[in-house]
């Protein structure tokens, strides 16, 4: 079991019943947090932002560790985490105090922040795409890249297909 399925099941306690996790996303207070675990072996700050259907929840967990505390936050589902467009080893989320703010991503979660944007649902009144894109990637089920205008699905942490193969 990968980290980012242990982290939805940690989650699952603070989830409605017709909730469905679209990302979960570590998280800290401190930007530079990731930088020195690196050499602690820390994976995991003191956030889990986790992307469902209908919201965005920010939850309070130990450091280090998928023991979670509370829920501190919660942002409506057309909330845009990203986009990343920055070099440095983490990624300051565009949240405010009222919802857990300030928090910084590591690197190595951009991708999950990519995911619950591609997820994300418009806001009342203007229509919305609920597909995935991963333009570039290599389908994992029929070996083709995934074009731009193509959807996709993220199956386990790093495998990605297209939802109908082109072959």
């Amino acid at each position: 079991m990968g980290i980012r399925d242990s982290m939805s099941e940690a989650a699952a306690a603070y989830l409605q019943p017709d909730e469905i996790v679209q990302a979960v996303i570590t998280a800290s207070n401190d930007p530079w947090k990731f930088a020195r675990s690196k050499y602690l072996g820390q994976r995991l700050g003191n956030r889990i932002i986790v992307a469902t259907n209908r919201r965005i929840l920010v939850i309070e967990a130990l450091p280090g560790s998928l023991k979670l505390r509370d829920v501190i936050g919660e942002l409506a589902r057309s909330t845009q985490l990203g986009p990343i467009e920055t070099l440095r080893p983490h990624y300051q989320l565009p949240l405010d105090e009222n919802h857990g703010g300030p928090l910084w991503v590591p690197r190595q979660f951009f991708p999950d922040v990519q995911q619950a944007d591609s997820w994300r649902t418009a806001p009342e009144g203007q229509p919305g795409d609920h597909a995935a894109h991963a333009t570039g990637r290599i389908c994992k089920r029929c070996g083709q890249p995934i074009t731009a205008g193509q959807d996709a699905r993220l199956r386990g942490e790093s495998e990605w297909v297209h939802d109908v193969c082109p072959i």
